[in-house]
């Protein structure tokens, strides 16, 4: 792996002597020279920034933190280096914060900054700019407004591209910005080390001078078409987002309409060989229809636009993302650098796409989504938890940050009882356009990173608020600023040090001899009645262990809803297979209405886990802490039926449906066979799992997979007939890994799809062409109601025939019968052309959140083919990266087999399961 080094390495002087607290989840990085105040910084951190290319991250304080007004840590650092002491901003607040790439081999940024003016907040009109290897810094001449001549009432916006800072700037009166001259101004940053120099320039020409572009948006056509009115609304500081793929500098503007029509986003065209920006509207007006997010023609709308940014998906698509109000949405973009007239703009979303870009623009009604479109609704809102509902609701709720990486929206949500730095991810249709999204998860970090500690000045421990975050795509990490004071900064790391009532530590008890197989029942199942309870599933040697994760009485608490003591009998129960060292190798739950069962798969069959020694089937309503019924009443009961007493090799389930693959060791032909299984109305173990309960959709050697000689993992897709049906309703299809290739199910035997076929027939088993002759070892999958897209991961041919096996992983979706299914993108290894990232090292397991991508490779370096814990970007070429990051701290390498990788969504951490239980990315 290459990352980076020559800032991080100017920076490691300081950091001879490491101070972090060990005994917490996360590592806080040490603040000040005061231990005596928690490891705290100074002040409160009032803005950051991160840079995946280094894993740096910047913050900027409150007033009063002296040198530390600005400070600086890497992926190895355990303190925060000052960058403030030779700076005008010593002491200062800082307001804005932005780093600057430089074209530069010694110093990959600049530090952009504004602080509080003295007069107010979002009244300073200079600029500061900040060399983080000499510490020395630079501040601009006063920044006029778009008249050119009167310097403005404040500074309410930075973003950075190369050599240059883009600053929005409000009229000299300070109205709220979109009034009189207000405008974007664009200073140039020349030269390097202590000689550097940072200058406005005129940026209507991109010539010498000092005058912003303007955005008053009356006289404009920018906002509204050629009439109308609107009141604008302060909303400082304004969102501006660079993005350096389309060139295009993007800024939101909240408004209240009054009559006629309004947009709420500008686009500004940046030239680089000039330095010129042109403003346009981000849309053509004819398309507005009512409501569509950032324009509409609805008098007394708001729209408050809080946060924006631009995600370019794994797929080629383009999308706007946009906190409005207290939703967030996505909106495709014109991705057509050679047609600048719409590069840029909204898109038709009705559109067929290629490789997943937009080429037109939206210019009719129904061209653009509208509030109640699936595929804008990030988050999925209709299929979250009642305190996620409330958190998004509630009118005290506000966005700490947002990060936009991969194919994810990550979002930092506050308000007076709770925080929560939540994630949503994608999914496609074939084409790899956006058809809908995850629910947002339940946390995407630790829920308390700093348990037990006093937070500084106070004797008030962390109540689970975050301010800001950062992700880091290269080792997986999070950084975290807690939000009770703001002043403890931490970086989640893999552990397999943990204290009693802890989760992992009790799993660490009780399956010593490996955790196997883990399933994570959140937000997953919530239409079959878990919302009140979630719970996670963890196999070991004839054991599972059920913890409880969740429970809703809590929710309107701080940390909302999560269990922490898992010593008390409510929240941990270890239950035992009846046959003693038994591998279960996979977990699932079938989600129907009145008759659930929980399901073990090992390598001599299926067992069942019913409401009682009998194997009744329990209500998930009933489902409450684990010291009642079922979980103490019930017993694990080896499936009655002959063929389900084989091993098993994949099992997984939808709703109420279930899919398994066996395989009978004894059998001369080595038959696989794939049956599916609909216990609803089967009221008992004895019934729901009998023979003449089974339904033999697929059997190597026969019929459909004549050729094929082993089935080897599937994978549950949903295809409905609409896209706003429920999940329990929905039709559902099946990707199955063989020997030879990828085959889909496109069954139309019923309503629910496979799950009505009766036959390999009715199944109607289709390969996918490309890669229809190699091996595929397996299929990644994530947790959420609803699944269009699924990973699958193979040997390449050419590898199979060479002592050094290797992998690829894939990606592909499927969201209607009609419609056969490829791979897009066609190669998901990487979206680099680097020889090295081409193939990997045989893939074990593959786990996503849409932007971080974990794997577990066999590791040939040995002589036994031990797991090997890896993450790996998909955009590898933004982050300087030509190999998987291979984690080689003590917690990992203690370990020689990873058996799964996942997130606790209730909790925020990430799990691996080893050979002596488990380690946490927390």
């Amino acid at each position: 792996m290459y990352r980076k080094k020559v800032l991080l390495h100017k920076l490691s002087v300081s950091y001879l002597v490491l101070h972090c607290i060990t005994t917490q989840p996360a590592v806080i990085i040490k603040g000040s020279a005061d231990q005596t105040s928690n490891y705290a910084l100074p002040t409160k951190v009032t803005a950051k920034a991160f840079d995946q290319k280094t894993g740096s991250f910047v913050v900027g304080l409150q007033a009063g933190a002296s040198e530390y007004a600005i400070s600086i840590a890497n992926a190895q650092s355990n303190e925060f280096l000052p960058l403030a002491s030779e700076s005008s901003v010593n002491n200062n607040e800082i307001e804005l914060l932005s780093l600057t790439p430089i074209d530069a081999q010694v110093n990959p940024f600049y530090i952009s900054l504004t602080e509080q003016a003295s007069t107010g907040p979002f009244q300073q009109s200079m600029v500061t700019v900040l060399n983080p290897v000499t510490k020395t810094a630079v501040q601009t001449v006063d920044i006029n407004d778009a008249s050119g001549s009167a310097k403005t009432g404040g500074i309410c916006g930075l973003a950075s591209t190369t050599n240059g800072l883009f600053v929005a700037v409000k009229d000299t009166t300070n109205a709220p910005f979109g009034n009189g001259n207000s405008g974007i101004a664009f200073i140039k940053i020349t030269g390097e080390q202590e000689s550097f120099t940072a200058t406005p320039i005129d940026a209507t020409t991109g010539l010498a001078g000092n005058k912003a572009v303007n955005l008053e948006l009356q006289p404009f056509d920018i906002i509204f078409g050629s009439s109308g009115a609107f009141n604008n609304l302060t909303n400082d500081p304004i969102p501006l987002v660079w993005d350096e793929q389309l060139a295009i500098l993007y800024a939101g503007i909240s408004t209240e309409l009054i009559s006629g029509l309004q947009n709420t986003i500008a686009r500004l065209y940046f030239d680089p060989a000039t330095g010129s920006l042109t403003p346009t509207a981000i849309l053509n007006f004819n398309a507005i229809n009512g409501d569509n997010i950032v324009a509409n023609n609805v008098p007394g709308n708001q729209l408050q636009i809080k946060k924006i940014g631009v995600m370019h998906t794994s797929t080629g698509g383009t999308y706007l993302i946009v906190a409005r109000q207290q939703n967030i949405f996505a909106l495709p973009l014109v991705d057509t650098p050679e047609n600048l007239v719409d590069h840029g703009k909204l898109a038709n979303a009705n559109q067929t796409v290629i490789d997943g870009k937009f080429t037109t623009a939206a210019t009719s009604p129904g061209d653009l989504l509208t509030l109640s479109s699936l595929a804008a609704m990030v988050g999925d809102p209709n299929n979250i938890p009642n305190d996620l509902n409330a958190a998004f609701s509630l009118a005290t709720s506000t966005y700490t940050d947002m990060q936009i990486v991969g194919d994810t929206v990550y979002l930092g949500v506050k308000n007076n009882s709770f925080g929560y730095v939540l994630s949503s991810q994608a999914l496609f249709d074939e084409s790899g356009k956006i058809v809908r999204w995850t629910p947002w998860s339940q946390r995407a970090v630790p829920v308390n990173c700093f348990p037990g500690l006093a937070m500084p000045a106070t004797d008030v421990e962390h109540s689970g608020k975050i301010d800001f975050f950062s992700i880091d795509l290269v080792e997986g990490r999070a950084w975290i600023v807690e939000g009770d004071t703001g002043r403890l900064v931490g970086r989640t790391e893999w552990t397999d040090y943990f204290e009693s009532p802890s989760l992992c530590f009790m799993l660490n008890q009780k399956l010593s001899k490996g955790c196997l197989s883990s399933l994570d029942l959140h937000h997953k199942h919530s239409l079959i009645g878990l919302n009140k309870n979630n719970y996670c599933l963890f196999g070991g040697m004839s054991t599972v262990v059920f913890a409880r994760t969740r429970d809703e009485v809590l929710s309107a608490m701080s940390p909302a809803g999560t269990i922490s003591d898992y010593v008390d009998p409510k929240n941990l129960i270890i239950t035992y297979l009846p046959e003693k060292n038994l591998p279960v190798i996979g977990l699932e739950y079938t989600a129907e209405n009145t008759n659930n069962y929980f399901l073990a798969a090992t390598p001599k069959g299926l067992y069942v886990f019913g409401g009682n020694a009998t194997g009744t089937g329990f209500n998930a309503a009933d489902l409450d802490t684990l010291d009642q019924e079922p979980f103490t009443t019930g017993s694990w009961i080896l499936a009655p039926a002959e063929a389900l007493q084989k091993s098993i090799v994949s099992i997984c389930c939808a709703q109420a449906n279930i899919y398994i693959i066996t395989f009978d060791p004894d059998d001369t032909n080595s038959t696989y066979k794939l049956f599916s299984i609909n216990p609803v109305a089967k009221t008992t173990i004895d019934t729901a799992f009998s023979s003449s309960n089974l339904v033999l959709l697929a059997q190597t050697t026969q019929n459909s997979f004549q050729s094929i000689k082993a089935f080897l993992a599937a994978a549950v897709v949903h295809t409905p007939n609409s896209l706003a049906d429920s999940a329990i309703n929905m039709a559902e299809q099946l990707f199955v890994a063989t020997n030879q290739g990828l085959w889909v199910s496109k069954s139309t035997a019923g309503t629910h799809g496979l799950a009505n076929a009766s036959d390999d027939a009715e199944a109607n088993w289709q390969p996918i062409s490309t890669f229809e002759k190699n091996l595929f070892q397996g299929i990644g999958t994530i947790d959420t109601p609803v699944q269009h897209t699924v990973w699958p991961f193979m040997i390449p041919q050419a590898s199979a025939c060479s002592f050094n096996l290797q992998s690829n992983i894939n990606q592909i979706s499927n969201t209607a019968v009609g419609q056969m299914p490829d791979f897009v993108p066609f190669d998901f290894n990487s979206n680099s052309f680097d020889t090295a990232l081409k193939t990997f090292e045989p893939i074990r397991f593959f786990w996503t959140d849409g932007a971080r991508r974990f794997f577990i490779f066999s590791d040939l370096r040995f002589s036994q083919p031990a797991g090997a814990l890896a993450v790996l970007p998909f955009d590898t070429d933004s982050v300087l990266l030509n190999n998987p990051y291979f984690f080689n701290e003590p917690a990992v390498a203690r370990y020689n087999q990873f058996y799964w990788i996942r997130t606790i969504h209730d909790l925020g951490i990430i799990l691996a399961g080893t050979e002596k239980g488990v380690i946490s990315l927390q």
